[in-house]
């Protein structure tokens, strides 16, 4: 649904997105709620398997790593420790389907001595479809455990030259990890001699966490090489570092072993640009050394400049032309920062960045400034390039997703109808400039937000709706939240909540249940798909063992595979629902980007014609959606001609021809 007019309650709004019609939900019962919510018969889940955990160096507090197989449909996971006698569980935490994490309580616990003490370990969870707990098979390790560390300190393996912000890494024995159990500290004392000349004068002492290189590893920790230390300009610093483990219950132990360090300051320098190319919005990486800005553990003001002075030539071109502009990019590290291709800087105003592409060649120069000082590096030959505009869109599904698989029985395929959903968006968006993410993007600044949930948040029992802002012709954001509330949309009257919403789906049942309200548009072909595994309908939920038995390719014209093989009924039932998903998010998604009609009012296509993705959700048979024997919906001629233009791709329009919109 888009933002058309103000919902009202009307059996076939116009200008809605809805499920054949406007869904309003509410609390309809179906024929026996206490026969609903009774408990459904166990279902199989594959056991969990537990593989390694790390690290095997314990004090109290240490963050333990669990790797194996967890799958995703588990719930109350624990690492259950066997050791002197004793069986003592630790609440562990997911992370994705291999990893958990676990916090080690101390061998009191235990009973344990200080020493190598050898333990047998498994892994115990609660199945979110069976609701029985399952345990892992046993691993044997031989851990060792102590009650504090004190470091030991080898070797500081960087040294000589380095830039400003530089790591310095130290190898040896019992550092801290971090993550609840206490850190590893490192004082830095000495002298600078500058290298314009004079004597090494004292500089204060600092102090900073060092942290390790590898989060399980003991032997070796890293520190950055701050400019408060010794500033930023060329010299040599002379100096001791102290090593200190500060553990979390208040206990500072001290190296005995204090090396001595002797660091040549090299002024910044630009190494490269990456990646090659970078569309408006994309973060471009600059790489090389000596970089400065304000940090939590040296916050004097400093910051970071790149001048650039060469020619870019836009593609197709045969002539370059002469620039010379200046970008401030954030500060990452000393050895990186990032600069957001945008339309506001020099750069953005030298090209329109959504029409031109092209490159620039010539050199970078890096200016450092710090505590009123500033350093200028010399420039490097570099290239950089600016790509066609694209708009990268993070499909981001709720934990209410989750749940609403669960009331279809499908929770056990998670993973697969999500593979379908973007399937489905893909084929929709063939031949745009369009990207779909499965996590937020951390290379991109600028980019759209898609949430997938559970019910309507609206009560309206939409299937999904676009809450952005009014219609964004031309498609000037680039950063669109489908999701969430957005107050603005709720001042004239609109929804506020925005996303898909997959309860909404049951609306095309006979027997919508508590998720939806029956609006007498029902599918048959929806009750036959997923009948056979709706747990409030008696029917036996995927298990974890059906998936792990194989799923058969789908054919869609066979679906539903009504008194056909249980694998191939699941197979329809993936396919289903993750075309509606697919479907209902690439009409939302087009909305946002400024269809149906970006030179007029409607929100929608006029009239109705098969196979038109922006036609009204009154207008959009349910096959089509669920792309089961009918034409799937696609963009009309005059709607895929708009987004070419504002998202170009060199691939081809892959359909020969599409129905006009009018």
């Amino acid at each position: 649904m888009s933002r058309a007019r103000p919902y009202r309650p009307l059996p076939r709004a116009a200008g809605a997105w809805l499920a054949a019609a406007v869904l309003a939900t509410g609390a309809c019962a179906s024929d026996n709620p206490d026969e609903r919510r009774r408990p459904t018969a166990p279902t199989e889940f594959v056991d969990l398997v537990l593989s390694d955990v790390s690290p095997r160096h314990l004090i109290p507090s240490t963050k333990l790593i669990l790797t194996g197989q967890f799958g995703t449909a588990i719930e109350a996971p624990e690492l259950v420790v066997n050791a002197a006698g004793k069986s003592v569980g630790i609440t562990a935490k997911q992370i994705d389907a291999q990893t958990l994490e676990a916090t080690w309580p101390g061998a009191a616990t235990f009973g344990l001595p200080v020493g190598v003490n050898d333990v047998a370990l498994s892994v115990t969870a609660r199945g979110a479809i069976d609701g029985l707990t399952h345990k892992s098979g046993e691993i044997g390790l031989q851990v060792r455990i102590d009650d504090s560390l004190t470091p030991d300190v080898g070797t500081v393996e960087t040294n000589g030259a380095i830039f400003v912000n530089d790591l310095i890494e130290i190898e040896g024995v019992n550092f801290l990890l971090g993550q609840g159990e206490g850190d590893t500290y490192v004082k830095v004392a000495g002298c600078f001699e500058p290298l314009i000349g004079g004597s090494c004068a004292p500089v204060k002492d600092h102090e900073f966490i060092a942290t390790p290189v590898d989060p399980t590893d003991r032997s070796h920790v890293a520190f950055p090489f701050r400019p408060i230390i010794a500033g930023i300009e060329r010299g040599t610093f002379r100096g001791t570092l102290t090593v200190e483990n500060r553990h979390a219950d208040g206990t500072t132990l001290t190296a005995t072993y204090q090396p001595e360090v002797t660091f040549t300051l090299l002024e910044p320098k630009v190494f490269s640009f990456s990646p090659a190319r970078a569309s408006l919005g994309q973060f471009m990486n600059i790489k090389g050394g000596g970089f400065v800005g304000t940090t939590e553990d040296d916050p004097k003001t400093a910051s970071t400049r790149i001048e650039l002075d060469g020619e870019f030539k836009p593609d197709g071109a045969t002539l370059g032309i002469p620039v010379n502009f200046s970008v401030i990019p954030e500060f990452s590290s000393g050895n990186v920062v990032r600069y957001i291709v945008n339309e506001d800087d020099a750069l953005g105003k030298l090209a329109n960045l959504r029409e031109i592409s092209g490159d620039f060649t010539g050199t970078a120069k890096p200016i450092v400034s710090y505590d009123g000082v500033t350093v200028e590096g010399a420039p490097s030959q570099v290239m950089l390039g600016i790509a066609p505009i694209k708009q990268v869109v993070w499909i981001n599904f709720l934990p209410s997703y989750v749940e609403s698989l669960e009331h279809l029985g499908l929770r056990a395929v998670d993973q697969r109808v999500r593979d379908r959903v973007f399937a489905s968006l893909e084929r929709i968006y063939r031949g745009l400039n369009v990207e779909f993410r499965t996590s937020e993007p951390d290379d991109f600044g600028l980019f759209s937000r898609a949430d997938v949930g559970g019910p309507d948040p609206n009560g309206f029992g939409l299937l999904g709706y676009d809450n952005t802002p009014g219609k964004d012709i031309d498609n000037q954001r680039l950063y669109d939240q489908i999701g969430g509330v957005n107050a603005k949309t709720q001042e004239d009257g609109y929804a506020g909540y925005g996303g898909v919403f997959v309860d909404s789906l049951f609306a095309f049942s006979a027997k919508p249940g508590n998720f939806a309200t029956e609006t007498g548009n029902v599918a048959p072909e929806f009750d036959l798909l997923f009948n056979p595994f709706r747990p409030d309908l008696k029917g036996k939920p995927v298990s974890a063992s059906e998936v792990a038995s194989g799923i058969p390719e789908v054919t869609p014209n066979l679906c539903p595979a009504d008194g056909a093989p249980r694998q191939q009924q699941i197979a329809c039932a993936i396919h289903a629902v993750g075309s509606l998903i697919g479907d209902t998010l690439g009409h939302e998604v087009a909305h946002s980007l400024g269809l149906a009609q970006p030179d007029g009012e409607a929100f929608h296509n006029e009239g109705d014609a098969k196979g038109r993705l922006m036609d009204s959700g009154a207008n959009r048979e349910f096959n089509e959606r669920a792309q089961l024997g009918a034409a799937p919906g696609e963009f009309c001629a005059q709607n895929y001609a708009y987004l070419r233009r504002i998202l170009p791709s060199a691939e081809t329009d892959p359909l020969p021809s599409r129905p006009d919109c009018f």
